[in-house]
């Protein structure tokens, strides 16, 4: 597996986040400030109703997967070749309850939360814009 270098500030904080280098509160602030990059297996037209995220096994949910770089999500290709760029905070709250968040499955730099960790989040960044 190459290092990862990371290439935004998403990476930097979630680098640092995984080191403890910064709380994990920190890191969810900038996440939600942030773009996803998020795999799709269909085509996403501007109504986004074929849109068709990539799933994931979590410990207890299913997780959305979502990249913090484009060019992270090269590797679903095959069977994602569309990608979706939106907006964390656009994004995360549209994600069904029963979902959780998995971001840069399999990457040396990645975080999973989990559907109620994602719920909670939701509810504390919504109130703030």
């Amino acid at each position: 597996m190459r290092p990862f270098e990371a290439s935004n500030d998403l990476e930097i904080a979630l680098q640092k986040a995984q080191a403890r280098e910064i709380p994990l509160p920190a890191f969810l602030r900038q996440l939600w400030a942030a773009d996803l990059f998020v795999p799709s297996e269909e085509e996403i037209r501007l109504d986004r109703q074929d849109f068709r995220p990539v799933l994931a096994p979590g410990k207890d949910a299913q997780l959305v997967v979502a990249f913090s770089a484009l060019e992270r999500a090269a590797g679903l290709h095959r069977i994602a070749p569309h990608v979706l760029k939106i907006a964390a905070r656009e994004f995360l709250p549209r994600t069904p309850p029963a979902f959780g968040i998995a971001i840069n499955p399999g990457l040396a730099v990645g975080i999973e939360i989990s559907p109620a960790g994602l719920r909670q989040m939701i509810r504390e960044f919504s109130a703030l814009h």
